[in-house]
C-alpha cells in the first residue's frame, strides 16, 4: 500500500461515524403519516402552523416518521420530526418534534407545497426510506487539519498533494447524523453535531448550484428532545 492510501485509510479510521442514509423514491400521494420529502405535512392542530417572519406559511422540507427508522440512533424511536423552511427567507427554518402521532389530522387550508415565487430545494414530493451506513470527515471540517496531522504522524508519511484529499473526503450525501459536508467552510458555532443533511441530486433536491443543506443540534438538546434551537444553513459552489 502506498503512502497516499495509508493516509486515506488512517483518516477514515480516525473519523468514521455511523449515519443513516436517506433514500428517495418517486411516489404519488405519499401518506401524510409517512416519511417524505416535501408535500403536505402531518398536522394534528394542537399548535399553530409554522409561519416565517413575513407571516407566510412555511414549506415542509422533510418529514420523518421515526418509527419507520429501523436502526438505533440518538433520535426518539417514535413520533414525528419535521423540518420546515421559509419560501422567502433563505436562513429561516423550524424543526418540530411530536412525541405522539394523533389520528386527528387537521386539514390546513391554503397550505403551499411548492412556492410560485421564492425558494425551495424540493423539486418534487417523494417517499423516504432509510439505510444504515458510515461516513468520514469532510476536508473543509474545522477539525480536518488536526486529524490529517495525526494521521500523518501515525503512518509516518508525507502530506498528500493539495486537493487530492478533497476529492475523497467530501461528507456529501443525504443523511441523518454522520459527518457534515461543508462546501465553503465549517459554519458551526460550537460543538453542534449534524442532525440532518440534504444533498443536491438534481432529481428530488437542488440547493442553488449543486449545494447542500444542513441542520445542526447540540448533544444536550438532542438528548432532551429539544429541537427548538436547531441551526439551519445551506451553501453551494
Amino acid at each position: 500500500m502506498n503512502a497516499f492510501d495509508l493516509t486515506v485509510n488512517e483518516v477514515k479510521s480516525l473519523t468514521k461515524k455511523k449515519a443513516v442514509r436517506l433514500l428517495f423514491s418517486e411516489q404519488k400521494n405519499v401518506g401524510v403519516l409517512n416519511s417524505k420529502l416535501g408535500g403536505k405535512p402531518y398536522w394534528d392542530g394542537d399548535m399553530p402552523y409554522p409561519k416565517d417572519k413575513n407571516g407566510d406559511g412555511m414549506l415542509l422540507l422533510l418529514q420523518l416518521n421515526l418509527a419507520e427508522i429501523k436502526y438505533k440512533t440518538a433520535l426518539p424511536e417514535e413520533g414525528m420530526l419535521q423540518f420546515f423552511i421559509s419560501p422567502s427567507s433563505k436562513a429561516e427554518s423550524r424543526a418540530i418534534y411530536r412525541e405522539k402521532i394523533s389520528d386527528n389530522i387537521k386539514s390546513i387550508s391554503g397550505i403551499k407545497t411548492m412556492p410560485k415565487k421564492g425558494f425551495s430545494p424540493v423539486l418534487k414530493e417523494c417517499a423516504v426510506s432509510f439505510e444504515e451506513t458510515e461516513d468520514f470527515i469532510c476536508v473543509n471540517d474545522k477539525d480536518f487539519e488536526s486529524v490529517l496531522k495525526k494521521a500523518l504522524k501515525n503512518t509516518e508519511t508525507e502530506p498528500p498533494k493539495s486537493g487530492s484529499l478533497g476529492r475523497i473526503f467530501t461528507g456529501k450525501g443525504s443523511k441523518l447524523f454522520g459527518n457534515p459536508c461543508f462546501i465553503q467552510s465549517d459554519v458551526r458555532q460550537g460543538k453542534e453535531i449534524l442532525l440532518m443533511q440534504l444533498d443536491t441530486d438534481n432529481e428530488f433536491i437542488r440547493w442553488g448550484d449543486c449545494g447542500t443543506g444542513n441542520f445542526f443540534i447540540t448533544k444536550d438538546d438532542l438528548k432532551n428532545r429539544d429541537f427548538s434551537k436547531v441551526i439551519y444553513t445551506w451553501e453551494c459552489y
